[in-house]
């Protein structure tokens, strides 16, 4: 089980993620195997820290935003535009209210999209990231990269968060939403 955790470890070590992250993992101990472990036998956890370094390509690294401060008011930023553009236009298409449903609450943006299912994003202060749900493309960590002015998806550089997003409420809405300048 070490030996596992090691490679997981080393594995997750290349990829690009920019804060400490803690992987944890349970186990119990097997009523057949009478090796000693280094965890409870009753099912105890343990944690193994890993430092990641970002190397997102489309802006030859993640931008380090100087402060929390600075993050959070550009993440705030970001989100806050998104609602002020998609409650638009829910409330300036007729029907619309039928088929999406839209809100912000603590920071967290909800979108429910009738007969599809919704999406969720938010801010994650710990890694300086705006994280994504979707129900088309899945769960997205954005990091912010100022060459394009916008939020890169951390796994694959070439997404990015206005024009994904505006590509999916095309493809369940058939509404073209201008995003442009919202960063």
């Amino acid at each position: 089980m070490n030996r596992t955790l090691a490679r997981l470890a080393l594995a997750a070590a290349r990829r690009r993620l920019i804060t400490t992250a803690t992987t944890t993992a349970t186990t119990t101990r097997s009523s057949s195997s009478s090796k000693s472990r280094p965890w409870s036998s009753r099912g105890g956890c343990f944690t193994v820290g890993v430092r990641y370094v970002s190397t997102t390509a489309a802006s030859g690294g993640v931008y380090a935003f100087p402060t929390e401060e600075a993050y959070n008011e550009a993440a705030v930023r970001q989100i806050n535009t998104l609602y002020s553009r998609l409650d638009g236009l829910v409330q300036e298409t007729d029907g619309m209210e039928k088929k999406l449903n839209v809100d912000y609450d603590a920071g967290v943006l909800s979108m429910d999209v009738t007969g599809v299912g919704g999406y969720v994003i938010n801010k994650h202060a710990a890694t300086r990231r705006i994280w994504w749900s979707s129900p088309l493309s899945g769960p997205k960590q954005f990091d912010y990269d100022p060459r394009s002015k916008d939020w890169v998806d951390s796994r694959d550089p070439s997404v990015f968060l206005l024009p994904l997003l505006k590509h999916e409420i095309n493809l369940l809405l058939g509404i073209d939403i201008d995003f442009s300048n919202s960063s």
